[in-house]
């Protein structure tokens, strides 16, 4: 299973690199204007409040955490976060386990001594890894770019716990992508398919985002489970914590179980 790990590490090098930076100049672009804007928002905040609310609510400002002070400037940036590192997650889950038959290299991978469980399973570590090396990568940059330049250090605490809650929802994501590959069958329908699940998740919340909370909205998408300022508000939810575990337990049991039965195909 080590050598699995191993190999699948060396060959995703490359995807992780690339998002890797997308998230880094984020962070450092965001850390570099909200520091360039002080001095000025109280002018910039008169313009935000005469926008849609829908305008404001794609562009991460809530109503909760006003866009002039630190935390506000925070959540807006962490919606971005959340949205490159949610989209990579639904990417990846689909693509490590459906890119060996898409490459026609499963043959060789599953005649190997190895059951297709522990296979899954070095593969579901990988992807931890990398969605982890993603959202420490977002908390870092944070830390580093945005809290120096708008003077709220203090703010640490709060930007790790709103990054567990993205860590959270990333496995979800993954699991979710782990299932479509198991499900469908080609390569090009795993991946449009997890990404329709993360599209139809982020709609839902924008939905509720804006015509408020129906509370079962809240559990149809992900993406609201861990809400920025709910976390920055009241914590991480227990019952969003559960809820996030037993849906990613269901989704690989599932998903292995599938995988396990159906025979490997090719494209």
């Amino acid at each position: 299973m080590k050598s699995i790990i191993y190999n699948e590490l060396r060959i995703n090098q490359k995807p992780l690199l690339i998002w890797s930076i997308i998230m880094f100049l984020l962070a450092a672009f965001g850390g570099l204007e909200f520091s360039s804007l002080q001095g000025s928002f109280d002018v910039l905040l008169d313009a935000v409040e005469t926008m849609p609310k829908i305008v404001r609510a794609f562009f991460g400002i809530y109503d909760e955490l006003p866009l002039n002070t630190p935390i506000g400037q925070y959540a807006c940036m962490q919606f971005w976060y959340a949205l490159i590192a949610y989209a990579y997650a639904a990417y990846f889950g689909a693509y490590i386990l459906a890119r060996d038959e898409h490459r026609r290299t499963s043959e060789f991978l599953y005649t190997k001594p190895f059951k297709r469980s522990s296979i899954m399973a070095a593969k579901l570590s990988v992807a931890f890894i990398h969605i982890f090396a993603l959202s420490a990568l977002a908390a870092i940059g944070t830390i580093a770019f945005l809290l120096p330049g708008v003077g709220a250090m203090e703010l640490v605490p709060q930007v790790l716990l709103t990054t567990v809650g993205m860590l959270w929802t990333q496995c979800i994501f993954v699991a979710i992508g782990m299932l479509c590959t198991a499900l469908l069958n080609s390569y090009r329908k795993v991946i449009f398919g997890s990404f329709a699940i993360f599209a139809a998740s982020f709609a839902i919340s924008m939905y509720a985002e804006l015509f408020g909370d129906f509370g079962f909205l809240n559990a149809l998408s992900p993406i609201r489970y861990f809400r920025t300022p709910a976390v920055v508000l009241n914590g991480l939810s227990a019952r969003f914590i559960l809820l996030s575990l037993a849906l990613i337990i269901a989704l690989l049991i599932v998903a292995a179980a599938i995988n396990k039965a159906r025979d490997l195909r090719a494209g």
